[in-house]
């Protein structure tokens, strides 16, 4: 009887250290899931997670690429206007609260390292370095420079523009959607510069620029491809217009002049044709 009673203990002992041994385990697999899951939050959160892409308020050297999901679909454009602290608080802000929450992507805000506004809600992006001197050359090539290193994954075209543009969104959404934005594209209001500049601009003789004024669209691959050489671009000025410049840079190289009006028309014609005879050949499929 008392050796049954011993074996009876023994038994019971063995299933007890076998239940606190499984509940032991299962609590620390919990607790690693959970140490992991919040660690994965805090670097999603750092990241700016995968629906906050970035943090709008933060200065330009802090942000980072956003996560890119399985699946990740760019966006159509993103349109960055420059402005400067003495219109930062009217021009620019008269921007974001009219067309630009029309536009089919995202519009930033690009300005000077320090500079201040009142209104909470722009999306101003600080540039490092850069100080509101005219013309804005450095500005500028900042403003494109940091557009492909922390955005150029997330869009297929980026429009340059200033702050006393205004822009059609859905007109120019409609017109992009018809350009192959895989290729290498600048497109604006080609000029060679006014009567008194004309031959001054050290422009060759099938060079022309995108005038900034009415904005500068580039495409992804113009962007990425241009970015490298931003900053010797800006070393080697021949003028003090920025556009001019620009446009200079990306010819040299991109290999890619603004396109001329004609072309545009004949670009847009063709793609519009292609756009029908596709739809026409999926309909009879």
């Amino acid at each position: 009887m008392l050796s049954l009673s011993r074996g009876t203990t023994t038994l019971l002992l063995g299933i007890l250290l076998g239940f606190s041994a499984t509940y032991y385990l299962t609590a620390l697999a919990s607790l690693t899931d959970q140490s992991l899951s919040c660690g994965n939050a805090e670097q999603q959160l750092s990241n700016g997670g995968a629906d906050d892409l970035i943090n709008l308020r933060a200065d330009a050297d802090v942000f980072t690429r956003s996560q890119h999901l399985p699946g990740h679909r760019r966006g159509l454009i993103l349109v960055a206007i420059m402005t400067a602290a003495k219109y930062v608080d009217t021009r620019a802000y008269n921007v974001w609260k009219t067309w630009a929450q029309y536009i089919p992507g995202r519009v930033l805000i690009f300005v000077a390292e320090g500079t201040d506004t009142i209104h909470e809600d722009m999306p101003l992006i600080r540039l490092k370095g850069v100080d509101d001197t005219y013309p804005p050359q450095k500005k500028s090539y900042a403003m494109v420079k940091w557009l492909a290193e922390n955005m150029a994954d997330e869009y297929d075209w980026f429009l340059r523009a200033d702050d006393d543009l205004y822009i059609r969104g859905e007109e120019l959404a409609a017109f992009l959607r018809s350009v192959d934005s895989s290729k290498a594209h600048v497109i604006g209001q080609a000029g060679l510069g006014n009567s008194a500049e004309y031959g001054l601009l050290a422009l060759g003789s099938t060079d022309n620029y995108c005038m900034g004024g009415p904005g500068i669209v580039m495409s992804r691959d113009t962007l990425l491809k241009v970015s490298p050489h931003l900053e010797s671009c800006l070393q080697h000025m021949l003028t003090s217009h920025e556009d001019v410049e620009l446009g200079r840079c990306i010819r040299k190289h991109v290999g890619v002049a603004c396109t001329w009006n004609y072309e545009m028309q004949k670009l847009f014609h063709n793609n519009q044709s292609a756009i029908k005879e596709s739809y026409a050949k999926n309909m009879k499929d």
